[in-house]
């Protein structure tokens, strides 16, 4: 066995690098702007050192010493590349990323991934000034507080400000009868803590298809509404106390949707964006309708978001997104999870292990006739800071 197994360290993408072990050489995904000032923690198969040690440039490969308390001696070739892509790849594993901008900062709200089956029990959330920088703001909800679900798991959530107080939504299962339900919780600030209502805003079992995947949206009028659903899309309008429904439940469900709607206005129209497709599967993929009106059904079911056939082929399973346009301009970005590069996990069927995701971010464009066009999905991500003011 090699004695390099991981590096770990200060703006390195833990869960992106390469490290081959044939050929005993480490490529490390790090952060933009530090190339320059990486300090490799070396994890190793047996007690020994590493050498040099200290910050490095490692823009050009750099020669470390190996060596194992045993007597065994090795020499690696280590190597580094900014990845803008993934934006969260230090901290862990993350899917179903919801991007807001509150409070003067960008936040991400994700699923707390690398648990087999979706099954983790809490969220956490994370915060940029600039959309590469990202720090970790720790846990916000744990289901363990939550009664009614019985510390069952959570995935999928969004978030919104609304007259100084911050909403949570978030699917859960739900020990008691089974069912997936939509849940809403409370805080006084985007880094939580968030309290759960005490019991779900959408129990599941009610409606045709599965009450998950929520989207938080309020209309430049100040009127607030909630998507969701899989299989199905509903609509309702949100009471003033954003906890609760003001008015019915419409299923406006375009051609092709599976889940993970998400809405935004431009030009006085409104662009529903939905993911197709099994999120375990490489060709899951966002696709986007126009409406009217946020509460009519949208029409069109045009791909703006796919695996990468013609560049790099890893990036597969484009999928479960969210948009964010930077104020004061019509500068618009796409947040969204694929498979975790390089280490996707193939299972039966052809099928991809879904529970290991990463979040992603690239530029969303418009042509002169309002339609979004093709995204490209990239490894480079966003490496010039972009500020909240533009």
């Amino acid at each position: 066995m090699a004695l390099i197994t991981a590096v770990t360290g200060e703006y390195i993408k833990s869960f992106n690098n390469i490290i081959n072990e044939n050929d005993r050489t480490v490529q490390l995904a790090v952060t933009p702007g530090h190339i320059g000032e990486i300090e490799p923690v070396f994890q190793l198969s047996a007690p020994g050192r590493v050498t040099p040690s200290g910050r490095r440039n490692l823009s050009r490969p750099v020669t470390y010493t190996v060596s194992a308390d045993g007597g065994q001696r090795e020499e690696w070739t280590v190597s580094a590349v900014e990845w803008g892509n993934s934006l969260l790849g230090q901290y862990g594993l993350f899917g179903d990323p919801n991007i807001v901008m509150m409070d003067g900062r960008y936040y991400i709200y994700p699923t707390t991934d690398g648990v087999s089956g979706w099954k983790s029990t809490y969220f956490k959330a994370f915060s940029s000034d600039d959309l590469v920088h990202w720090r970790d703001e720790g846990v916000i909800l744990d289901l363990k507080d939550v009664p009614w679900s019985l510390g069952m798991y959570g995935w999928a959530p969004t978030a919104a400000e609304r007259n100084g107080k911050y909403y949570f939504y978030y699917s859960s299962g739900n020990k008691l009868n089974g069912h997936k339900d939509l849940a809403v919780a409370v805080a006084d600030s985007p880094n939580g803590p968030f309290v759960d209502k005490g019991e779900p805003l959408m129990p599941g079992g009610i409606l045709e298809g599965q009450m998950i995947d929520p989207h938080a949206f309020i209309d430049d009028d100040g009127t607030p509404y909630l998507y969701w659903g899989n299989g199905q899309l509903y609509a309702a309008r949100l009471s003033e106390d954003m906890t609760s429904f003001d008015g019915e439940i419409k299923k406006i469900t375009p051609e092709h949707f599976t889940e993970a709607v998400f809405v935004i206005k431009r030009g006085g129209r409104y662009y529903f964006t939905w993911s197709e497709g099994n999120t375990e599967n490489p060709d899951y993929c966002v696709r986007y309708g126009v409406s009217g009106s946020p509460l009519e059904r949208p029409e069109g079911c045009g791909v703006i978001l796919s695996r990468d056939y013609t560049g790099d082929s890893r990036i597969q399973c484009t999928g479960h997104h969210s948009i964010i346009n930077i104020p004061g301009t019509d500068d618009w970005y796409i947040c969204y999870h694929r498979f975790n590069i390089p280490t996707t996990v193939q299972i039966g069927g052809g099928y991809y292990a879904g529970s290991h995701r990463e979040v992603a971010l690239d530029r969303m464009e418009f042509d002169e006739s309002g339609a979004i066009k093709p995204v490209l999905a990239t490894l480079e991500g966003v490496t010039a800071p972009v500020r909240t003011g533009g």
